[in-house]
């Protein structure tokens, strides 16, 4: 019923829905949720875990009846979880509340971090996301969303594990409430009491918790629609987003925070992952580059809008590797694309291709693949602190750049200074290393 009456006012008419979705309804009423293919064979269970039904689209309007229907789905656990915000903040008016959430924001869990940190800053309140481990690439991706978000709205959050964590994976999680400005990181007491070695680590690099304000000004495009609609897969997200961590840091721009205005807090912004995008967010980051700003593509080759299939690419970028004018501002692209390892031995059983890049399943990847983009970048006055896929990771808090050595062993790089000065750091084993600048 809700789903019914959310579509009338959203679309008004019920002859306008019809042609959106390609359907044939009489009145509002008649409206249906969308029918979800399901395992045959494990069907939907009672109290146990099932996995999701998959929505099986084969046109523009049945991509655009999924769309509406995950944006309701998703907005009625928002509109749930600000009633009870509200309402624990009626009744407990100067304590911290903390909205728990977690996972990955599939579509099936109901969870768009944005609109959830949005309602926490509406109540003074936070969010506690309960989805970390011991590798710093995939926290820091899973949390990021939450820890964008928050940060733009004035919102407070917190990290908890989903389990076990190792001794390394006490150190990065250090590492990453201290370079995202988090104000809760959760441990429970097997997280750091079953192994002497974990509390020595703990001991070693809590110092490093909780030093400043956080400011970052490079931002990345959060492939939410193509998500949704299954043209990236949960994979390539991630991985991709994982490789692009070890090169530098940076905030996720969702379609909420960007029609908010985030676009305005930073200088440079990539578009690495996904193609389909909300037509207002590809417009609003097409005005944000013509007023000055600086965007990075790769990894992209069809960019175009979610509603109607619009192209953007050449809007964007020119795609022969070189510059590209828009307005005040301007565009660089490289015309590469990342396989996993073992996907790339499928592709081409042969020779690699030379305009594919490699990412590796477990080991490092290559350590020069940016550097076309580290050298746009120095053109354009930003400097890029560390710039290898080596397993250090660099982030800024206050006037501190913050060091994480993830490797096996001590290892020494070059960072650049914000000033374009080089300095040689040695960082040892599972530690954090901070330089003033």
């Amino acid at each position: 019923q809700d789903f019914m009456s959310k579509m009338e006012l959203k679309f008004g008419r019920i002859e306008k829905l019809n042609a959106a979705w390609g359907v044939n309804f009489s009145v509002f009423g008649e409206v249906k949720l969308p029918e979800l293919k399901v395992d045959p064979i494990e069907g939907f269970r009672i109290d146990e875990y099932t996995n999701p039904g998959i929505f099986d689209i084969k046109n523009l309007q049945e991509r655009t009846f999924w769309l509406d229907f995950v944006d309701w789905y998703r907005s009625s656990m928002t509109d749930y979880a600000d009633f009870w915000m509200e309402t624990t903040r009626k009744y407990f008016p100067i304590h911290p509340i903390y909205l728990c959430t977690g996972g990955d924001a599939t579509s099936s869990h109901g969870s768009h971090f944005a609109q959830q940190c949005k309602i926490a800053a509406n109540h003074q309140s936070g969010i506690r996301i309960t989805n970390e481990a011991s590798n710093y690439a995939i926290n820091f991706t899973i949390t990021n969303w939450v820890a964008s978000a928050s940060n733009f709205y004035n919102a407070y959050f917190g990290f908890e594990p989903a389990g076990k964590v190792t001794e390394k994976g006490v150190v990065c999680r250090i590492y990453n409430a201290t370079a995202t400005g988090a104000k809760g990181l959760h441990f429970y007491d097997a997280n750091l009491f079953d192994h002497p070695l974990k509390m020595d680590v703990f001991m070693d690099n809590i110092k490093h918790l909780y030093r400043g304000k956080v400011k970052k000004i490079i931002g990345v495009l959060y492939p939410d629609t193509s998500l949704m609609i299954g043209n990236i897969s949960s994979l390539d997200f991630s991985k991709g987003f994982e490789m692009l961590r070890y090169y530098t840091d940076y905030i996720f721009l969702d379609d909420v925070t960007i029609r908010d205005g985030i676009l305005n807090t930073i200088q440079v912004a990539f578009i690495c992952c996904g193609e389909i995008y909300k037509e207002e967010t590809l417009d609003n980051l097409l005005n944000w580059v013509s007023e000055g700003g600086i965007l990075i593509g790769y990894n992209v080759e069809n960019i175009c809008s979610a509603e109607g299939n619009k192209p953007y690419q050449s809007d964007l970028f020119n795609i022969d590797h070189t510059i590209k004018e828009i307005g005040k501002g301007r565009s660089f692209y490289i015309p590469m694309k990342i396989y996993l390892k073992e996907d790339l031995k499928k592709i081409y059983p042969g020779q690699q291709p030379t305009n594919i890049s490699l990412l590796e399943n477990d080991e490092h990847y290559q350590s020069n693949l940016f550097d076309p983009i580290t050298e746009f970048l120095k053109g354009q006055g930003h400097y890029i602190t560390n710039g290898y896929l080596n397993g250090v990771y660099e982030s800024k808090v206050d006037n501190q750049i913050l060091l994480l050595n993830t490797r096996d062993e001590a290892f020494q790089t070059e960072i650049t200074l914000p000033d374009g000065d080089k300095k040689l750091i040695k960082l040892d084993y599972n530690s954090i290393v901070s330089i003033e600048y």
